[in-house]
């Protein structure tokens, strides 16, 4: 019951359009069959550090995709990858100097 209500909550914020921003950029992302993206994973020892849904629009409508964050915690690099269909995976986002985060008020 929360997964849905939270998944109508993530469509209909989707659909509002943007919150903040004023222009849309389209940035290009790589996307690739799992074998492939996880063997470059592999290649970068990065493993799963965290799970969660996105949203995503996809032929112009609002969808929720599984997302996943990968670390390496000795190189400090991860990558952003989520599915978008049954067997295409792409990286949204990659970078380095990941590091834990923990808010003074216990957040």
């Amino acid at each position: 019951m929360r997964q849905s209500r939270l998944s109508a909550a993530l469509i209909a914020l989707a659909m509002s359009g943007p919150i903040w921003a004023q222009t849309v950029v389209p940035m290009p992302v790589e996307c690739g069959a799992r074998s492939m993206l996880f063997a470059m994973l592999e290649e970068y020892d990065e493993r799963p550090m965290m799970t969660f849904s996105s949203v995503r629009m996809i032929r112009q409508a609002p969808t929720i995709v599984p997302t996943v964050l990968f670390v390496n915690p000795v190189t400090t690099t991860w990558s952003l990858v989520e599915q978008v269909s049954d067997d295409v995976y792409c990286v949204v986002a990659q970078g380095d100097q990941a590091k834990s985060y923990r808010d003074p008020k216990g957040i």
